[in-house]
């Protein structure tokens, strides 16, 4: 049974209440609703959370502009907004440098990838990152680097999976 309806007024309900939902909470359910790409829930939850300017809702409608397709030059506008303001911003320098990779613009994506690495908290999501940008580029020794880099940071059996099938790959193009 399609439980959005529900799930809907249950957000309507909860928003109009006192206390208003969490930030926090609110993120979690627009994370959510954009795993899923359940674009109208998401751009319900920011209509509702409109009068909440942090940066971590500002990273989140960003995030969903680009993603869902609505406007992707004004997601990237505020990514870019966000990052003048906090270059330190391991989260909105991986979304930006994401969406740079994936409208061919390889050189400034790559720089974006390496700042955010620099941020412990970000590190590996941007050493991901910068590996899929180096494979899209057939840059197969660079993506290794980018991938022993992630795996010191938090080593799985995948990651290790990936390394080797990449490690073939370099061999077999050399």
């Amino acid at each position: 049974a399609d439980r959005k309806p529900a799930a809907m007024q249950a957000i309507g309900s909860a928003f109009s209440g006192k206390p208003r939902p969490s930030t926090q909470s609110i993120l979690r359910l627009i994370a959510t609703a954009s795993e899923r790409s359940d674009w109208p829930l998401a751009k319900d939850l920011l209509e509702k959370a409109d009068d909440d300017d942090s940066n971590p809702l500002k990273l989140a409608r960003a995030k969903y502009l680009i993603a869902s397709g609505e406007n992707p030059s004004e997601g990237a506008k505020l990514l870019n907004k966000l990052t003048d303001e906090d270059p330190t911003d391991g989260q909105a320098l991986i979304a930006l440098a994401s969406h740079l990779a994936e409208t061919a613009q390889p050189d400034s994506a790559e720089l974006l990838f390496e700042r955010a690495a620099t941020d412990s908290a970000t590190a590996y999501e941007a050493h991901i990152g910068l590996a899929r940008l180096h494979v899209s580029q057939s840059r197969y020794a660079e993506a290794l680097k980018a991938i022993d880099a992630a795996l010191d940071l938090r080593p799985t059996a995948n990651l290790h999976t990936y390394r080797e099938a990449l490690q073939q790959t370099l061999n077999a193009s050399e």
